[in-house]
C-alpha cells in the first residue's frame, strides 16, 4: 500500500524565513498521521530594494531585525541546517533554493 504524500512550500525572504515552526507543526504532524512529506522552500537572500521602506521597518512587520539565526550565515550553512531539521521532523526529501540577486518585476507584468 502506497502512503499518501504532500507537499509542503515555503516562500519569502532569508531574514524573514522561520522554518522551525512550520517544520514542528505541519511536516512533524503529517508524518505522524502516516503522510510521506517533502519540504520545499525558495527565498531571495538578499533584500529586494523595497524593503528599505518603512513598512519592512520597525513598526508593522515587528522590530525589523529579522530572523538572528540568519545573520552571519553561509548558504551552505543554511541549507544544512534546514535540511537537518526538516529530516529530524520527518520530511522524506527537502530542496532549499537560494535566490540572488532577488528577483523583482518593474512595472506590470505582461500576460
Amino acid at each position: 500500500t502506497r502512503r499518501p504524500r504532500v507537499a509542503v512550500l515555503a516562500v519569502g525572504v532569508r531574514m524573514r524565513f522561520y522554518p522551525a515552526t512550520t517544520l514542528r507543526h505541519v511536516v512533524g504532524a503529517a508524518t505522524r498521521q502516516g503522510y510521506d512529506v517533502d519540504y520545499f522552500a525558495m527565498l531571495n537572500w538578499n533584500r529586494a530594494r523595497h524593503q528599505s521602506k518603512k513598512i519592512w521597518s520597525k513598526g508593522e512587520l515587528g522590530d525589523g531585525r529579522g530572523n538572528p539565526l540568519w545573520a552571519n550565515v553561509t548558504k551552505l550553512a543554511m541549507q544544512d541546517h534546514v535540511a537537518r531539521l526538516a529530516r529530524r521532523h520527518g520530511a522524506r526529501r527537502v530542496q532549499l533554493h537560494l535566490v540572488e540577486p532577488a528577483v523583482t518585476a518593474e512595472g506590470p507584468l505582461e500576460t
